[in-house]
């Protein structure tokens, strides 16, 4: 065992290069899991509706494996805000070894892109999980469900590319 030397210089890393080491290059999501959700997104179509992602980082992908649908938080057409026993509930019901890795909310007919409120909510998951992502689900995109994952770089939102496992 190695003890450092009172005064001794020990180099850290910059919160800038932990993030930067950190991220995930793919997004993988297991087959199944996104289904509740759109279900809970249509069938809660007069108002916002959100979910909290679980899952965890392996080699160089994010492996989404669980969600937790948050029936206590409350929505508009146009809001949502996440109930914190929610969030503490979503973390305790994902299997071990999963932790939150994102979160998920729909916009009604308004379309697959992040908004100025999403963009800071996002910000402040990836400060504190890096890799973490961000679902948009619309259920009357262009006639049909879309949705996409995105996260942030710059203040800016990207769309993220994804795979479901077979």
């Amino acid at each position: 065992m190695e003890f450092l030397t009172p005064g001794a210089k020990v180099k850290c890393m910059s919160f800038l290069e932990f993030r930067q080491k950190v991220k995930a290059k793919e997004i993988l999501v297991k087959p199944g899991v996104l289904l509740p959700f759109f279900d809970y997104v249509i069938t809660n179509n007069d108002r916002e509706v959100v979910a909290i992602l679980g899952g965890r980082v392996e080699g160089d992908s994010l492996l989404i494996c669980e969600m937790y649908l948050c029936k206590r938080s409350t929505g508009t057409r146009v809001n949502v805000e996440i109930n914190p026993e929610d969030m503490i509930d979503a973390q305790s019901s994902f299997s071990k070894g999963n932790y939150t890795v994102g979160w998920a909310h729909g916009h009604l007919g308004y379309g697959v892109f992040m908004s100025g409120t999403d963009i800071a909510t996002q910000t402040d998951y990836q400060a504190i999980f890096p890799d973490s992502v961000a679902l948009v689900v619309d259920p009357f995109h262009e006639g049909n469900l879309g949705f996409g994952f995105f996260r942030i770089r710059s203040k800016k939102a990207y769309k993220m590319d994804y795979r479901f496992l077979v």
